[in-house]
């Protein structure tokens, strides 16, 4: 096996999936490792936005008919006390007219698929362990069972997801740095009726300040999960699982969406990174991608179009650097400031929007304006999708 690759790409999620499938594209001597065999469950809601979708079909990285994908038209707000907020997508052709729910199995072993077909070479099974960097290059240790090789890259792309070891090991980076950390817990359930395809989210009193939501996968299975961010947890008053069964309780006593489910696995919970980052995790070639940098928006909890995004613009620096033989430290630092750009005034709007909506009265008073005007429910649903 070769050991010096220009690019070493860690994690096959959406953000690295598409790094390496862009990278492999532009030429580049790309290698994608991860530590899982795919395809494999991924706990997540499994909805693409609409800029998600729109993400997708511009880097050719998915047609519509090649994955077995749910269409949603819109979205709907439902608090305890208030009519609840429809609102379809209408974006006049800047984006597609509909939101795309695709199991992450599914949907993080096609992008894989699609590196493969670029000409990506992909090491699955193997975990790294850490990063060195060396004078000319970057060292990656990897290792499987007793097996640990050493591979050598120019730039290595850590798309780790909500996994930062990796970071912490090269780059001293812990979950406080970070603009916010949430939790959630979502499952999949069998409903007794077809559930209207909408985004759900769920703003209820008795589970306040948590957010519920639900997803349709198709007619009668749904993506049901509920978070909070972690420092939320004291007025939450119960556990992750206790949350989702109390809000499956509460839909089902309400028969809105359904009077009856079925469970169809146990329900799985995750850390969520985001908001981006307090602290400089670009260094030397060494560039955090996707959830690993942040890049989830701290409003909704949705991080696979900032994957998407990031890794695509990952790609562009990348290519762009290596092929005129520019310094990794370069590199980096167009990579910060292109992320930056991209990414950080919104990031720091929805952190500073989330905390507000942490109050039931602006909640409430914020749906029933959205109630009054459908103008105001556009441009909502517009920063709702964001990512």
């Amino acid at each position: 096996m070769k050991t010096f690759y220009e690019c070493i790409v860690i994690g096959a999620g959406p953000a690295g999936s598409t790094a390496a499938t862009l990278l492999a594209r532009n030429g580049i001597d790309t290698l994608l490792i991860d530590k899982e065999n795919f395809p494999r469950e991924k706990v997540c809601g499994d909805c693409l936005t609409p800029t998600a979708v729109k993400s997708l079909l511009d880097e050719s990285l998915l047609k519509i008919d090649e994955i077995n994908g749910y269409k949603l038209k819109g979205l709907k707000i439902i608090t305890s006390d208030l009519q609840t907020n429809t609102t379809d997508f209408d974006f006049k052709g800047a984006y597609p007219g509909y939101a795309l729910v695709v199991r992450r199995k599914e949907l993080d072993h096609h992008l894989l698929k699609k590196a493969e077909e670029a000409g990506c070479r992909v090491l699955l099974g193997f975990e790294v362990k850490k990063i060195n960097e060396k004078e000319k290059f970057l060292e990656v240790v990897i290792k499987k069972d007793e097996e640990e090789l050493i591979l050598e890259s120019k730039i290595v792309v850590v798309a780790t997801g909500n996994s930062i070891q990796i970071l912490k090991n090269s780059l001293n980076v812990s979950y406080k740095d970070y603009g916010a950390v949430g939790v959630a817990v979502r499952a999949y359930y069998e409903t007794d009726s077809m559930v209207e395809p909408y985004m759900h989210i769920f703003a209820l009193n008795e589970t306040w300040p948590a957010m519920g939501w639900v997803f349709p996968v198709s007619e009668r299975i749904i993506n049901a999960g509920i978070g909070f961010y972690i420092d939320e947890k004291k007025y939450v008053g119960r556990s992750l699982s206790n949350s989702l069964d109390l809000f499956i309780k509460i839909l089902s006593q309400r028969k809105e969406i359904f009077s009856k489910v079925r469970p169809i696995e146990k329900p799985k919970s995750l850390k969520i990174l985001m908001g981006g980052t307090n602290k400089d995790i670009f260094r030397n070639g060494i560039l955090a991608c996707g959830e690993a940098a942040g890049l989830v928006n701290p409003f909704t909890g949705e991080g696979m179009g900032f994957a998407i995004r990031s890794g695509s613009i990952l790609a562009k620096v990348v290519s762009y650097g290596l092929s005129r033989k520019l310094s990794t430290s370069e590199i980096t630092r167009i990579y910060k400031d292109e992320i930056n750009k991209e990414f950080a005034t919104y990031m720091r709007s929805a952190l500073i929007l989330k905390r507000v909506a942490s109050s039931k009265i602006v909640t409430k008073g914020v749906v029933y304006l959205l109630n009054r005007s459908k103008r105001l429910s556009q441009f909502n649903i517009k920063h709702w999708i964001k990512g």
